[in-house]
């Protein structure tokens, strides 16, 4: 009995001991060494950078800010024209009607008009010669057709009923020294011309840059 119990616990010995590790073969080459760890350097800040300079205007201080004149000259071509042009197709109108009052206005229409509108646009000197052009013109035709009428008159001296021509004549030189007014005024006299014009508004900016303060602002001249 005491045989056949040292045998079991000879065998459950011999079964819980682990098996032995087979050797390893001559011809295997040897574990290669291991690669030093490589040392990465801690993150450094980057060196500051200085801000960019860019090109600034130079700015004077208070009061020392160029402004621009008080008036500037402008220059540009002005035509009027149609102003008298309109002003003597109504004068015509007018002189054409059946009623006194509106042939009265057309003729003062006809004589005023014109130079009323070149003096509105500062030219005094095509004011009177306007006035004098509407003024002489039409009496000068008048007068040289009524003396062409009396010297192509065949009315005896002592034929009272015999009609010369003369009314008819200095009525025509009205009329054709009048219309070549109205054109010589608007083809020659309201002719465009250049105009010189002051600009009494004048704005400026104005920025003043100091240690204390900047200031910013627009500069008017009247």
């Amino acid at each position: 009995m005491l045989w056949f119990l040292g045998w079991v616990v000879w065998a459950s010995t011999a079964q819980a001991q682990p098996a032995p590790a087979p050797d390893a073969p001559a011809d295997a080459p040897a574990a290669a060494p291991a690669a030093p760890a490589l040392t990465v350097p801690p993150p450094t800040a980057p060196p500051p950078v200085a801000p960019a300079v860019t090109a600034s205007p130079t700015f004077a201080p208070p009061g020392m800010v160029p402004t621009t004149p008080a008036a500037a000259a402008e220059s540009e071509i002005e035509s009027y024209r149609w102003q008298i042009a309109f002003a003597d197709t109504a004068s015509i109108v007018l002189l054409v009607s059946h009623t006194n009052a509106t042939a009265t206005v057309g003729a003062l229409t006809y004589l005023l008009a014109g130079p009323v509108i070149h003096g509105a646009h500062d030219e005094g000197g095509r004011t009177a010669a306007s006035l004098a052009l509407r003024v002489g013109l039409p009496l000068l035709t008048a007068a040289g057709l009524t003396a062409l009428a009396a010297h192509q008159n065949t009315c005896a001296p002592d034929d009272n009923d015999c009609d010369s021509g003369a009314l008819i004549a200095a009525v025509e030189g009205l009329l054709v020294g009048g219309l070549a007014a109205m054109v010589i005024d608007t083809t020659l006299l309201a002719r465009p011309h250049v105009v010189h014009r002051e600009t009494r508004l004048t704005l400026s900016p104005h920025v003043s840059v100091t240690p204390e303060r900047t200031s910013v602002g627009i500069l008017g001249r009247f």
